[in-house]
């Protein structure tokens, strides 16, 4: 039915649309109808208020609207993404590596996440790890030759976050920590580096029985601030960043790293946020990130940003997977391009690691709907994030690099809705629509790739869009590319 009225762009209509307001789905018009073939044939022909009685619209209804007032660049390397290097094995780099490419990622995250406190960056091993693969993922030497964009890596921590703070065997492990960084930096090569991240998620690491988080933070910012500084004094010239890791929905423990730090604040640039979160959640909910992630940066004093975790995660989120988690994804990107992050990388690489969310299957066969949304803004969502008012479905926009206005609205779990978007500027031309619908309208979590239409039907009138989402399914996901006259 979308398909064949992509060719019908009304303009000037909206008397026709309002007197239908009232229609509801049993009344659209069939696609076998005659009279709806017609329409198809001679759209050419039929003046436009005969066309308008066969875009049917929702009893329900709501509107969207642009906003210019704030613009933001946004930085390719937030689509980056976390290496897996307990289950992406060294032989099956090269395949992964050209699966990336196809999603346009722009940053690796090296080794990848809690396996990176544990890994020897010399004998790419990870002997002491409980999770310790028996085949060894890809060394640092695999991911050059692969020629990213940027690297970010992570250098370890747990060696002392094991021992109690300012003993002997403390201050060993710290003189142990200082090579393995150094290790770390050198093997890379400092001007391959775009960051270096200090420790990974110290919140939930072991620190010995009954160690309270607030020791731990203590214990965590010690660390930090000897290693940092052994970089700095080691790597005078680098230009990679150094940036210490936090929760994000506990930003006032920001302001303890910045106290403990004191004079050598200045030896770290910024911060490196874990971003999991959903809608599902009071600790962890996507509309609080913005405020979150600015009182992190205010309470540390830096601005720099990392989000090198990130996903739409399924303990915030009513467990949603596949295609539903695919529509969180695409706000998630928005939020971090809004909050002017510098990098971030996606977590998990593969199914495996979070059943559901993952970009691909294990074998790295299969393109799932995190991905294919992700390659699409990766390409298209650049150039200057807009600011979007939303109403019961949100939209995601930017002004992109080739000066086009780009509108990504997710339909959630809305009913059948009439969406009405207020670009504010003139409109010369919808340059392209396009939907993602779930693989499988009956059930919208399932493991399939979600499919892509090259079209939908919409009104334009002036400065004003309108067009129907989730007509038959939940979860669809509606892109627009608009040429504007400012």
């Amino acid at each position: 039915m979308k398909s064949r009225l992509k060719s019908i762009v009304i303009t000037g209509c909206f008397s026709a649309v309002f007197s239908i307001v009232g229609c509801d789905r049993d009344n659209f018009t069939d696609s076998n109808d005659f009279k709806y073939q017609q329409i198809e044939d001679l759209s050419e022909e039929i003046d436009e208020d005969t066309l308008g009685p066969y875009f049917a619209t929702s009893s329900k209804l709501t509107q969207l609207s642009i906003d210019y007032s704030d613009p933001k660049p946004i930085k390719p390397e937030i689509y980056g993404v976390n290496n897996d290097w307990r289950r992406i094995t060294g032989s099956m780099y090269t395949s992964f590596q050209s699966a990336l490419e196809e999603i346009n990622y722009k940053l690796i995250r090296f080794p990848g996440g809690f396996e990176s406190e544990y890994y020897d960056w010399s004998e790419n091993r990870t002997p002491d790890w409980p999770n310790k693969p028996d085949i060894p993922g890809a060394d640092i030497s695999a991911i050059k030759q692969s020629n990213p964009n940027a690297i970010s890596i992570v250098i370890p921590i747990r060696l002392a976050m094991l021992e109690t703070v300012y003993s002997a065997s403390w201050e060993d492990a710290i003189e142990k920590l200082k090579l393995e960084a150094e290790e770390a930096v050198e093997l890379t090569g400092a001007d391959n580096i775009l960051s270096v991240e200090i420790g990974n998620e110290w919140w939930l690491q072991f620190a010995g029985q009954n160690v309270e988080r607030e020791d731990k933070l203590l214990k965590y910012t010690e660390i930090a601030k000897r290693l940092a500084l052994h970089l700095r004094n080691k790597f005078p010239e680098a230009p990679f960043k150094i940036l210490v890791n936090g929760d994000y929905t506990e930003p006032q423990e920001f302001a303890l790293i910045r106290d403990v730090f004191g004079p050598n604040l200045d030896d770290i640039d910024g911060m490196a946020l874990h971003i999991y979160t959903g809608y599902d959640s009071e600790t962890h909910n996507i509309r609080d990130l913005q405020k979150k992630i600015d009182d992190c940066q205010a309470n540390l004093g830096k601005t720099y940003l990392s989000l090198s975790e990130w996903a739409p995660a399924k303990a915030y989120n009513n467990g949603k997977v596949y295609a539903q988690g695919a529509n969180l994804l695409v706000e998630q990107i928005y939020e971090h391009a809004l909050a002017e992050a510098d990098e971030a990388a996606f977590w998990p690489p593969t199914n495996p690691a979070i059943p559901g969310l993952g970009l691909f299957n294990f074998q790295l066969t299969l393109t799932y709907p995190t991905a294919q949304l992700f390659k699409d803004m990766a390409t298209d969502f650049n150039g200057e994030v807009l600011g979007v008012v939303d109403g019961d479905v949100r939209g995601a926009a930017a002004s992109n690099k080739d000066g086009n206005i780009v509108i990504y609205i997710t339909g959630m779990e809305e009913p059948y809705t009439t969406v009405t978007l207020d670009i504010k500027k003139n409109i010369s031309e919808v340059v392209s629509v396009q939907m993602w619908q779930p693989g499988n309208l009956e059930d919208t979590a399932d493991a399939i790739p979600m499919n892509s239409i090259d079209n939908f039907p919409f009104y334009i009138d002036g400065k004003t869009i309108m067009f129907n989402v989730n007509e038959n399914s939940n979860y669809c996901i509606y892109k627009l590319v608009v040429d504007v006259i400012d």
